[in-house]
């Protein structure tokens, strides 16, 4: 009981930060979303480099500030198509991996790019929902309503998995998770994404809605799974002990990190 209790005020603490906080206002959105990026990009690199060998990591951070500061100032180039295309098809790569349960192998060049193109792609990308012209200007409805699909998915997905689950989706990366419980979150974010066409934004139709809602289930769970995979490489059950009962933020972010760029992809091509 007393374990329940920490994970429900841990999550609820978590979900209250990320929603006030974007709609406090656009200055105070970044710094937490850099806060959650360094926190998110440390947590990473301890899983893929226990040893923290390369040099070359302290770069990354300072490529992490850069990118989200360019959010602000909108002088820089981060969201030129070709860098989102590129992200997207590496992402395609690792879901490739996992699908066919190929071995992981941390060359540097591969770290640098799991960093790069996953890891702080998915984290700029996601942060950008918020700052980019889709929105003409900063709205953070938005984005709340992607995490909301992401957090429907994660919450349908367990509740339907724990009652009904008996099929494993993919039990060599992670055992728990049921075909039950996949379709169950998949089915729990198309109806959040529709309860959000028509109360908190309405400007995107609901055929739009019903696809990202789609979007964000399958490709949340694949980004979890990947994060599984990473995890049981590195021998470990959570990124981090930043968030009690969860883990760390890594677990926390894993489904949108890996979703975001697809989604910006639909939002920025389609919409």
């Amino acid at each position: 009981m007393k374990d329940l209790l920490v994970r429900s005020f841990s999550g609820l603490f978590y979900v209250l930060l990320i929603l006030s906080t974007l709609f406090i206002g656009k200055v105070p959105s970044l710094i937490i979303f850099g806060a959650l990026g360094v926190i998110t990009l440390r947590e990473f690199l301890n899983l893929i480099d226990k040893q923290g060998q390369s040099i070359l990591y302290p770069a990354l951070y300072f490529i992490l500030f850069l990118s989200l500061i360019s959010l602000y100032s909108r002088e820089s180039t981060i969201f030129a198509p070709l860098i989102l295309i590129i992200s997207c098809i590496f992402n395609s790569f690792l879901a490739y991996q996992l699908l066919t349960s190929r071995e992981l192998t941390y060359s540097l060049s591969y770290k640098l790019c799991l960093s790069i193109l996953y890891l702080i792609g998915g984290i700029i990308f996601m942060t950008g929902i918020a700052y980019t012209s889709i929105n003409m200007g900063y709205n953070p409805k938005l984005l709340v309503a992607i995490f909301l699909l992401i957090w429907a998915n994660d919450s349908f997905a367990y509740l339907v998995g724990v009652k009904f689950g008996k099929r494993k989706l993919f039990p060599s990366v992670s055992p728990k998770k049921s075909i039950e419980g996949f379709i169950g979150g998949l089915a729990g974010a198309i109806l959040v994404g529709i309860i959000i066409s028509y109360t908190l934004y309405s400007d995107i139709a609901l055929t739009h809605w019903i696809v990202i809602g789609i979007m964000a289930g399958a490709l949340g769970t694949i980004g979890d799974l990947i994060q599984s995979k990473l995890k049981r490489k590195a021998g470990v059950k959570d990124s981090g002990k930043i968030m009690p009962g969860h883990g760390g933020m890594y677990d926390r972010l894993d489904s949108i990190i890996y979703a975001s760029p697809f989604i910006f992809a639909y939002l920025y091509f389609v919409i």
